[in-house]
């Protein structure tokens, strides 16, 4: 019933929404990229880094990575395998994921909602 309304209200065509960075074109040698665009793939290869990080050098994200590939054998060698699956781990890395994305999204879709 919203979505109708909101068809009815502001048609179907999409509609562009200027920001203060997708103003602000960067040209170098004839590459013209908007700034929005390039603080969204530089936080995206920080937040990627940072998992990888996480998953390759912490003793959760070694367990997680191990677990992956055999959860009897973890469970054999005294990984526990119910803290990895069902603790914290999961708590934390999929909010936070998701919080990251709703920014990035939010810097590329929203008028002004950029993190100052």
């Amino acid at each position: 019933m919203l979505t109708i309304l909101a068809i009815i209200v502001l048609g179907t065509q999409p509609k562009e929404v200027p920001t203060a960075l997708s103003a602000r074109i960067l040209d170098v040698g004839g590459f013209r990229v908007a700034w929005q665009r390039l603080l969204v793939l530089v936080s995206s290869l920080i937040v990627f880094w940072r998992l990888h990080r996480f998953v390759a050098r912490t003793r959760t994200g070694r367990a997680m990575r191990a677990m992956s590939q055999n959860r009897e054998a973890c469970a054999v060698v005294g990984v526990d395998v119910q803290r990895v699956t069902d603790g914290d781990v999961r708590a934390l890395v999929g909010p936070g994921r998701a919080r990251g994305r709703a920014r990035l999204a939010a810097l590329q879709h929203l008028p002004d909602m950029a993190p100052r």
